[in-house]
């Protein structure tokens, strides 16, 4: 059951002036669905940590409107009449009805199997290191800190979950999805110089986890955003000795 730590954690920063227009305008209202890949226990600490000192900097609240993850994916409810029951969102088809955190749980376990349980996953780790290559990435207007890895397959098969689910794609997405961990809504020079000061973790893992999130984004935009965990599949991964391993991570608290 979540806390009430849990859930001041999850919600975002109250909206001030510091949102102006980046925070409202072509922000998705409403509720909506997204899949993230979520580090191992430490490693989410270091990211929340780095992510808090980037808005103490910034004071944008989109640097905190986001789990601290890599958002692979975006879903959403179809046009038409809602295959969805119940006021959390978890009933999403009537197959799901009877069981669905656990069969959430186990359809969303499939998204693994295309990737490789030897793979290793990066964050913070220049793309191209050695050759220049910088840690953080600018997409639209955007700001990212990179995930390296098998990023590209997993936010594809992420969205064939959705689709599997009679979910559609997310028209107007807060940002492009599968591209690292969102960092802030403008990807300014100062917000980059600010990014780089606040010291963003360089760490390498196999034990992570997919997690499905419902959110709830006001019309204010990013400053009231809220999100609910769903589902989550943790990854298992094979170590350094061949042997495959569940990953049994430390939750933070």
């Amino acid at each position: 059951m979540e806390t009430k730590e849990a859930r001041d954690r999850n919600r975002g920063p109250a909206c001030g002036p510091a949102c102006g227009p980046a925070c409202g305008d072509a922000r998705p209202a409403g509720r909506f669905f997204a899949i993230g890949l979520e580090p191992p226990g430490n490693i989410e600490r270091e990211l929340s940590l780095f992510k808090r000192r980037l808005f103490a900097l910034i004071g944008d609240p989109s640097a905190l409107a986001f789990p601290d993850s890599a958002i692979l994916a975006f879903g959403a409810r179809p046009p038409g009449p809602s295959p969805f029951g119940g006021r959390d969102g978890r009933k999403i088809a009537p197959a799901l009805a009877q069981a669905p955190t656990q069969a959430l749980a186990q359809a969303l376990a499939r998204v693994w199997e295309g990737i490789d349980p030897a793979a290793a996953f990066g964050i913070g780790i220049p793309k191209g290191e050695g050759e220049g290559g910088e840690a953080l990435e600018a997409t639209g207007t955007a700001l990212f800190l990179r995930f390296n890895g098998p990023i590209e397959r997993l936010a594809d098969d992420a969205r064939s979950f959705f689709a599997s689910l009679g979910l559609s794609e997310l028209e107007n997405r807060p940002f492009e999805a599968g591209r690292g961990c969102f960092l802030c809504a403008k990807a300014t020079e100062a917000a980059r110089a600010a990014a780089l000061e606040a010291a963003p973790p360089t760490e390498g893992f196999r034990d992570c986890a997919l997690v499905l999130w419902s959110f709830a984004v006001a019309r204010e935009g990013f400053g009231a955003s809220s999100w609910r965990e769903l589902a989550r599949a943790e990854r298992l991964s094979v170590n350094a000795r061949g042997f495959r391993q569940r990953s049994d991570r430390g939750r933070r608290t």
